[in-house]
């Protein structure tokens, strides 16, 4: 059983947790204080990172997994990765995606496997993490509050 919020707070969303999570990887392999190889270069992942420059320009966004157009604000790209691995994570599979950027050969099959294994497992995980966290906020009175009394 969940436990209900502290009031005037709303609850913590997962796809809050992995766009921070996201930027947070991206930003400490730009920093190199990573501590592994993403496989990434700087370059792109500051790229990744880069707030746009057209930042309050709607554009047109059609997504084929539910094959719906909708207009959706120019933002910096890892929030679209973030939103991209969350689909895939809740979905279980990788989300649609552009059918050239796939090839139908044993190793674009077998590659694709590979990540909608990826995808299921360590998201899996991630949300199990996400579920066992108990957020809580501990707050304690400030230290002349409680002098007031004893004066």
């Amino acid at each position: 059983m969940e436990q209900p919020t502290s009031p005037g707070t709303s609850p913590v969303e997962l796809k809050d947790c992995i766009e921070e999570l996201v930027k947070f990887t991206l930003e400490s392999h730009v920093n190199q204080n990573l501590g592994f190889n993403l496989g990434l270069s700087r370059e792109f992942c500051s790229y990744l990172l880069k707030e746009d420059q057209n930042e309050h320009q709607p554009i047109s966004h059609t997504t084929a997994a539910t094959d719906c157009s909708r207009q959706v604000l120019s933002q910096p790209l890892y929030k679209r990765l973030a939103e991209a691995l969350f689909e895939s994570i809740i979905r279980g599979t990788l989300c649609a995606t552009n059918k050239k950027a796939w090839t139908d050969d044993d190793n674009g099959l077998k590659q694709r496997s590979e990540w909608n294994e990826l995808v299921l497992n360590e998201g899996t995980e991630l949300v199990n993490i996400f579920k066992t966290v108990n957020f809580e906020l501990h707050v304690q009175e400030p230290f002349f509050t409680q002098l007031k009394g004893v004066l």
